[in-house]
């Protein structure tokens, strides 16, 4: 587990994302200042090439 006050997210398709049940405009940069230890966020590990069906 890693813990941070500042996180910036960065992809390169625009996403949708919620914020507070809100939905907000896609958007491919997403930067986030939190109070430590008031948010768990979980993402996904990455996927490797080898192990997506072709």
């Amino acid at each position: 587990m890693t813990q941070a006050t500042k996180i910036t997210v960065e992809t390169r398709k625009r996403w949708p994302y919620e914020l507070d049940g809100g939905a907000r405009e896609k958007a491919n940069k997403l930067r986030v200042h939190v109070v430590p230890h008031a948010v768990t966020i979980r993402v996904p590990s990455p996927v490797s090439r080898s192990t997506v069906p072709r």
